[in-house]
């Protein structure tokens, strides 16, 4: 089986748009419980470790927040829906 090891400090923006059915690597959200991307899996098949000693600065696609991770926060998984998120923004009213 595939192995990528991420070791370093890494600085990422989660992916807005994932395509059902496709593979992905990726963490759940502390605050949010949702999976999110930050990479295609490239053996598009799911049959991937990940791993290393890397630390991860995640910007969200719900909130923008940054979230961090370590490689052992890492996930394999499969996309069930497309979503395309953006940041959480109230909407400017008129006075």
């Amino acid at each position: 089986m595939p192995e990528i090891a991420f070791n370093g400090p890494f600085r990422v923006i989660a992916m807005r748009l994932v395509t059902p059915g496709n593979w992905y690597i990726g963490f759940r959200s502390k605050v949010s419980g949702k999976l999110f991307a930050v990479l295609d899996d490239p053996t598009a098949t799911g049959e991937l470790r990940v791993g290393g000693n890397g630390s991860f600065d995640v910007q969200t696609p719900e909130t923008g927040s940054i979230e961090t991770f370590s490689s052992a926060d890492l996930l394999v998984f499969q996309a069930a829906t497309a979503r395309l998120e953006e940041p959480v923004e109230e909407p400017l009213r008129g006075a």
